[in-house]
């Protein structure tokens, strides 16, 4: 594919701020460069690894979104949050397969984190928005519900996972 046609492409995101996270891609072959050329330096490699899955995230949600578009609803929906969770899913792959075991509470911590920002953070901006631009919001009341209900089994699931008076013991 030629260079100028791909940013082409991901010049026409959905939003600015899309647009402009674009701009990070130079990052991407610095830190595979970095991850040959100085194998030595991890945290170098890791903090430009970091901030080069930013603009490939960006471009993986927006490739979603377009696909999600030309199928049908259902498996438009799975399918584009799937695709979402892609970066999420090889991190954790990688965690369980350098850290075998032990790496299995930093998912349950990284799972738990994703619901709860998704859920607080950008329902809670969405509402502090809304609030600024308009006098009275009005929303379904099965939002609301679903929502504290995903919170409640999130939370109680990690205090379950986590808490080791509650695991049965072996004997």
């Amino acid at each position: 594919m030629h260079p100028v046609h791909f940013f082409k492409i991901v010049w026409a995101s959905s939003c600015t701020a899309s647009k402009w996270v674009n701009v990070l891609w130079p990052f991407v072959p610095v830190a595979m460069v970095m991850h040959w050329a100085r194998p030595d330096q991890h945290l170098w490699i890791f903090i430009l690894s970091y901030i080069a899955m930013v603009p490939s995230a960006n471009l993986l949600g927006f490739a979603g979104q377009e696909l999600a578009r030309k199928l049908p609803k259902v498996f438009g929906v799975v399918l584009e949050t799937t695709l979402g969770s892609l970066v999420e899913i090889i991190l954790f792959m990688v965690l369980l397969k350098h850290y075998g075991n032990s790496g299995v509470g930093i998912i349950q911590a990284a799972i738990l984190g994703s619901i709860l920002a998704n859920l607080l953070l950008c329902l809670g901006l969405c509402f502090f928005v809304g609030g600024i631009f308009r006098e009275d919001q009005k929303f379904h009341e099965a939002v609301s519900e679903t929502g504290s209900n995903l919170m409640l089994v999130a939370g109680s699931t990690y205090t379950f996972l986590t808490d080791k008076s509650l695991k049965p013991h072996r004997r």
